[in-house]
């Protein structure tokens, strides 16, 4: 698929060099290149690989059908008997296809300075935040791609090889310099980012999540070590605070300039000061040196991720003491940790905040910020919260527990139930709910959140967490458009 901004014609040899040979008869003109037949047009090649849900061998007729100049697929019966046009057989295609997109695209990659960023949780955070402080800078990850105020959705939060390339090529077009880049155990495990060359790495931690795709944690924690053994590493973040992290960083120490954090014999640390709902003070201790910051952001995760960002500045040349400037300058991440309703003096109502928390150590970690956020005797902390369909269902009871462990009232409700039944991911987590101290069950999201802020007092703080500033619910009838932002800030119109 070719960029809006972005035509070039590449002979079809040119395209594939070193990836399969080819007859000089059969040499074409490429226009275009797209994995997916139905944004096919005439001129591109369609590449027909495999993927963890479809193959894409299936649609082989219908890229011809299209248009489709020339066809790589990964199985000679992918190939229709009445195609004419050159079709190539590349049996291990996804280790290819980052390579064959980025050259199509120019190698886009090549003209930015990219920041990879893994781990189960801080990833949009430490992007967005990164991107924030340095200048001509986007983000590619969950919550899109581009500059920040700008940006445009994706699907994934690393897109494909093919959409990838495409989308580097529009940021480099559009004067872009620095890239911060969410890197999934999913992208790492299909090869979607293979042929990118980062120019520094970071890996948050690993905690429970997406066993519906990698089956057990050492699978899930193969596939993020995968980001960092790539021979041309120039720099690393590595949080220690677990045992993949350590491991990682003994094995990149003398391959590249190595910075660890996460533990207190790190290279970085930081300590939360003091704390409430309107921010927080920490002290960064960044190499030796110490410095006090205030900041917007709450919550010890939230001061983790910020230490995250200056090794990341530190890594990319800047002081420390104009790391701590530009820290200063800092906001919260939509959606993560987001303070959508602060009453002012004299109004009703609760304090509310928004969170992407969807795992156990997000859900914990975030809970934990509100706890010690609290600022009344005798508020109560809410929390409201679902789980996803078909993703990892052995998380759902532990969500319940952790729910009913930390917060005074706990509401149940639909995250995104997908194709799965909403009453049995519910069920599965009021398994876990044994101990709570008030349970509430209300399917219907948008009636749940405003349930809770009618019966919440202002003296209470609320946490609707697991879908951030996602802007849908995905049910098996399709995706409607429900954003907890939006219905909690109409709920609260009404109260008042």
């Amino acid at each position: 698929m070719n960029s809006p901004d972005h035509v070039r014609t590449i002979p079809l040899s040119e395209l594939l060099q070193g990836v399969v040979d080819i007859d000089p008869e059969q040499d074409c003109a490429i226009t275009g290149i797209t994995d997916d037949s139905r944004l096919l047009r005439p001129g591109d090649l369609f590449i027909a690989r495999s993927g963890s849900q479809d193959d894409g061998g299936r649609y082989t007729g219908m890229a011809l059908a299209n248009g489709a100049a020339a066809l790589l697929v990964e199985k000679a019966t992918a190939i229709p008997a009445s195609c004419t046009v050159p079709a190539l057989v590349v049996s291990d295609l996804r280790s290819h296809l980052s390579v064959i997109a980025g050259r199509f695209y120019g190698d886009p990659a090549a003209q930015l300075q990219l920041i990879g960023i893994t781990g189960t949780n801080g990833k949009t955070s430490t992007c967005t935040l990164v991107a924030q402080l340095l200048p001509q800078a986007a983000v590619i990850g969950t919550r899109g791609y581009g500059r920040l105020g700008t940006m445009k959705p994706v699907w994934q939060t690393t897109p494909g090889a093919v959409r990838l390339a495409a989308i580097m090529r529009e940021l480099v077009d559009q004067g872009v310099e620095t890239v911060a880049m969410e890197v999934s155990s999913h992208a790492l495990d299909q090869q979607r980012v293979d042929g990118l060359k980062f120019g520094t790495v970071v890996y948050t931690g690993l905690a429970q999540d997406h066993l519906d795709y990698h089956g057990d944690m050492e699978s899930y924690a193969a596939a993020k070590r995968k980001l960092f053994s790539g021979k041309e590493l120039k720099s690393a973040l590595i949080n220690i605070s677990d045992d993949l992290g350590v491991s990682i960083a003994n094995d990149l120490r003398g391959r590249c300039t190595l910075l660890t954090y996460g533990a207190a014999e790190a290279d970085l640390n930081v300590r939360v000061v003091s704390t409430d709902i309107g921010g927080m003070q920490i002290e960064l201790i960044l190499q030796g040196d110490r410095f006090l910051l205030e900041t917007p952001l709450i919550g010890e995760f939230n001061a983790l991720n910020l230490l995250a960002v200056a090794g990341i500045l530190l890594l990319l040349g800047l002081a420390p003491d104009e790391v701590v400037r530009r820290l200063a300058q800092a906001s919260p991440v939509p959606g993560r940790m987001e303070r959508i309703i602060e009453p002012k003096s004299g109004e009703s109502g609760p304090t509310v905040v928004v969170d992407y928390a969807h795992n156990p150590d997000g859900l914990r970690s975030a809970l934990k910020a509100m706890r010690g956020a609290t600022q009344v005797d005798g508020g109560r902390l809410w929390c409201l919260f679902g789980c996803g369909g078909e993703r990892d269902q052995d998380k759902r009871a532990e969500m319940g527990e952790i729910a009913s462990d930390l917060a005074d009232v706990v509401v149940l409700t639909d995250d995104n139930p997908r194709h799965e039944s909403p009453l049995a991911i519910v069920d599965q987590v009021v398994d876990g709910c044994a101990e709570a101290k008030e349970l509430h069950r209300i399917h219907d999201r948008r009636q749940a959140i405003t349930f809770v802020l009618q019966q919440a007092t202002n003296e209470d703080l609320v946490l609707i967490a697991g879908k951030g500033d996602e802007p849908d619910q995905l049910y098996a009838g399709g995706r409607w458009r429900f954003d907890d932002r939006r219905i909690a800030r109409m709920a609260m119109g009404r109260r008042r």
